[in-house]
This record gives C-alpha cells, structure tokens and sequence, in this order.
C-alpha cells in the first residue's frame, strides 16, 4: 500500500464511520426482515460467486468474488450455511479479464456475525427483493488470512471504483489497528480484564466486564504479541456484577449483562504473552481496545491447576470445546513432564520403586515405616522418586539414612511431578537395568503381608500383573495404578496404549486391558498418615 494511502493506526476516518454505521444498521435491518424470508437458490436467479473469504481481527468478514453488474454493490442480505446470519454487504467492482461481460469482480466487507469453521464451507448470500437473488460460495471457499486479503486488495486497488474503494481500504487499515484507545469506539465504552487463563495449542479462557451506554458488544477479541484470538460466540456468556452497582450507579440493567466469560481459540507462544490487548467489537461494526494487565495472566498446569477453568465454565465436560481443551492439556501435560534426573543409581535386576510423597511430614512417614518394615529384600534394589521441588534437601537427608540402613541396592531420581510416576517407570526402570518391579504409588504404603506378597512376586518368576489392594475397607480403594507387580516388558508394551491422564492417573490407567488378565492381592496396604488395619 502507498504510504499516501495508509490511514493513521487508531484513526476512524469520517468515510470508515459513515461506512460502518451503514453497514451496522443495513445489517439491523437484515436482522428485523430478512431472517425470516424462505430461501431457495433457483439457478436462474444465480447473480455470482463468492471465492474467498478472510477474516480481519475486528471480526469483519473480506469477501472477493464476482457480481452480476445490474446489482447494487451494497445491500442488506443473509448468509446461509447451513443456519441464517443477518448480513451487510459493502463492495467494490473492477474488471477482470476472465469474466463475461455482463459480470464485475468484487471485493469489499461483509458484515455479519458468522465466522467461517473448519472444514469446507458452503455458502449462499441471498439479496434483493424477497431475497430472490443470490451469490454461491466456491467448494471450496478459500480462507485467506488477513494479510493475505490485504494483498490482494492492494493488487486491484489501482482498478477499482475510488468511491467505493477508499471507505473499504480505510476501514480495512482501521480494523487491523490494536492501539489501546477506547474513544476511537465513539461510545464512551469501558472494560476490564479479571481472570485470563492460558493454555498453549488451545487459547485461553478470560472472564472480565465490558460496558458501553450507547453500544451492544457484539463479541471479542484479544492479542498476544503478535497472536490474534477471536471469541468463540457460542460459549461466551454474560452476567450480573453486583460489585459494579457503586461504580455504574446509573447503569441500571446494562449491570445485569455487563460480565462476561469468553473461550479464545487460536495459537498462542506461550512464552510471548507480552502486551496483551481486550478489543471489543460492536454490532455496528466499531471497535474499542482496553490494555489486559500482565498480573491477570495465569498459565493453566503452571501457576493454576486445570480444575480453574472450572470457576469459568461450571458445566466444562459440556461444553462444545471441551475435547480440544482436554487434548490441549494432554500435550502441555506431556511436555512438561520432563524426565527422570538420575541422583544415584544402582543398577538391580529386581527393583521396589516407590513413589516418594510430596509432602514432608509424608515424606518423613513413609521413610520411618520403611525402617520399620525390617524389609528382607533378598538382593533386589529400593528406587526412589521424588519431586525436585521444595522438599529435595529432606528427600536427599532421607535417602541417605535409608541407603545406610537398608543394605539394599538404592537408586534416587529426581522428578518434575511425582503425580506422574505412573507414566515415568519405563525411564527409571531403563536407568537401573530392572527386568521386574513392583510400584507403590504417592501415599501408599504395605502392610506386612502386602510386602511378604510383593516380594514373593518380585522374587518370582509369574510374568502376571499382579495388583496389591487396601487393607482397610473403610478406605477409599486403591485403583491398579496404585501399587502393582510386573515385568518390565509387560508394562513397556501396554504403556503406548495408556492416555496421558490428567494428575497422572484416572481409573487403573489401563491395566485392566493387560493380557492374561491381573491377580489381585487384597488387604495389602494402607494410606501413608492413616491407621494400618490388619497388619501382623
């Protein structure tokens, strides 16, 4: 683009304005008459075709196709894919060699509250009297991004209608502007940001208020760094805030509906989350951005757990994203979860590996219950896993007194999260060279039976899974997950298998799927700070 022809970021021209407030009550108008005209495409009425589309960050949707050159280049209308969107169309004409005579292309705003989904789309834009005429979306559309919209209008601008061209070009350059400047909305708009929850491969979930006396807010969208993210209109939803009533003591009913929850799809570098922008998009078509402050930004599996996005959205398992945002946390989950950091190791055939708790005083427990085991472990090996968090000085302190006293092969190795040891094992039994082991979970420990049935296993030659249950029946039962007898091979082949569950556990983790079934040994063990019952 010239540098003559760019508009000043943040600056609405009087020709964007006018276009906008067309546009908004064009598409208003739509909305009151149009929605409830039958549609039907009869190939006589056939007036173009609709060949790209691209969606800028204000939600304004380019259109570039071509047009019968007997019709209006601006004009309410309704978008069919499927379900009917009020629409406002604005364009401009320009010859194209390709086209019969009778046909200008086109290239201008659409207005409306539909996005285009994944997938192919097919299109219909239905206009004129009883919206008897229409234009046909290629199969498939293409989706541009913007820049690439940009582009293209700058390669045909030279050709095109100035009167129709430069309210488009100017609106285009203001839509693409996040300079954090409320007045340019023209509606005394206000808002802030409470609560945005991140999550990288998915976007993020953002609670806050926004209030304008003059303007509806349509929908949102948001930047970080040089992401853009756009609301998803089908899971944001609105709400009282009592706690504005003070503030906005004039407001009346705009309270009622002031807060608002919204999803925000898109990719985010999660390590570039700098400057974040709130814009607010109207359903005339104007915007208005708000600064997001850095000490709203919460990273969901780093500074707040995934149940947060429960504060949010209540009814989560329901909700239309829930499946991306599950498989979302999957992946962060599994690239964070790091490995295994070898402290000492002492290679054993045979192996215990016991998750160590996270907590001190469970810490300390567990080691004072393994002394008093008088554990008689016949030559196999004791590995311990243990966070390398705020506990480490007392896990090294621990381990120390355990490997003097056991007489016992002992191996330390340091974790990200120990809620994921589950998933770890084939790394630390690789580390010490174990062909069979037995697992006891964070915040389990044997009773004296369990440990005489462990290591009878452990020392023998079953390649069965066996699994170890409470002993106490007022506890809340212990899943296989939680503490089992295997073969190294046997668990390294149903491991790929196994989803990476979310606090590394749901069910038996699928252990119940091992061939040749499980053994079960019950009234084996109890929970590390709870009395042993039937202990000998």
């Amino acid at each position: 683009m010239s540098q003559a022809a760019v508009i000043p970021p943040g600056v609405v021209s009087s020709g964007e304005a006018s276009l906008l407030r067309r546009l908004g009550t064009l598409r208003e108008d739509a909305g009151r008459r149009l929605l409830g005209v039958q549609l039907r495409p009869v190939a006589a009425n056939l007036r173009g075709f609709i060949e790209s589309v691209a969606v800028d960050s204000a939600g304004v949707i380019w259109v570039s196709g071509w047009l019968a050159k007997d019709q209006p280049l601006e004009f309410p209308a309704v978008l069919f894919d499927g379900k009917k969107h009020a629409a406002a169309v604005s364009l401009t004409s320009f010859p194209r060699a390709d086209l019969p005579d009778h046909a200008h292309a086109v290239f201008g705003a659409m207005l409306t509250a539909w996005q285009p989904g994944p997938g192919e789309i097919e299109l219909y834009l239905f206009f004129g009297e009883g919206l008897a005429l229409f234009q046909r979306g290629l199969k498939p559309v293409r989706v541009l991004e913007t820049k690439a919209a940009l582009e293209q209008f700058e390669q045909i601008r030279g050709t095109c209608d100035r009167a129709t061209a430069l309210p488009l070009q100017r609106m285009m350059t203001s839509a693409e502007s996040w300079m954090p400047d409320t007045a340019r909305a023209g509606g005394n708009a206000q808002a802030s940001v409470d609560k945005v929850l991140l999550l990288g491969g998915f976007g993020c979930l953002v609670e806050g208020w926004a209030l304008s006396p003059t303007k509806r807010v349509e929908r949102f969208a948001m930047k970080f760094g040089d992401a853009v993210l756009r609301s998803d209109p089908l899971t944001t939803y609105h709400k009282a805030r009592p706690d504005l009533f003070e503030t906005f003591p004039d407001y009346g009913p705009l309270l009622d509906r002031v807060g608002f929850v919204a999803v925000f799809r898109g990719a985010i570098d999660i390590d570039d989350v700098s400057e974040p922008i709130l814009k607010l998009i109207f359903t005339d078509g104007t915007s208005a951005n708000q600064v997001v402050p850095a000490a709203v930004l919460r990273r969901i599996g780093h500074s707040v757990a995934p149940e947060a996005a429960l504060a949010l959205f209540p009814s989560l398992r329901h909700e239309r994203f829930f499946t991306d945002f599950a498989r979302a946390l999957q992946r962060d989950a599994a690239a964070r979860l790091g490995g295994c950091e070898p402290w000492r190791v002492a290679p054993a055939s045979r192996v215990v590996v016991l998750a160590v708790p996270a907590d001190r005083s469970d810490a300390f427990l567990l080691a004072e219950q393994l002394r008093q085991a008088g554990l008689g472990l016949s030559g196999a090996g004791l590995v311990f896993l243990a966070e390398r968090g705020g506990i480490r000085p007392e896990i090294l302190a621990i381990f120390a007194g355990l490997e003097a006293g056991l007489g016992a092969p002992c191996s330390l190795l340091f974790v990200e999260d120990i809620r994921y040891a589950f998933h770890l094992l084939p790394e630390a039994l690789r580390a010490v060279a174990a062909q069979r082991f037995v697992f006891i979970g964070q915040g389990v420990f044997l009773a004296p039976e369990g440990w005489r049935a462990a290591l009878a296993v452990l020392g023998g030659e079953d390649d069965s899974l066996h699994v170890f249950d409470l002993a106490a029946e007022q506890q809340a039962p212990l899943s296989a997950a939680d503490c089992f007898a295997w073969t190294t091979a046997g668990f390294a082949a149903l491991l790929p298998t196994v989803p990476l569950f979310l606090g590394g556990q749901h069910g038996d983790n699928g252990l119940g799927r091992a061939l040749g079934g499980l053994r079960l040994h019950p009234a084996a063990g109890w929970r590390i700070g709870e009395a042993a019952v039937g202990s000998a």
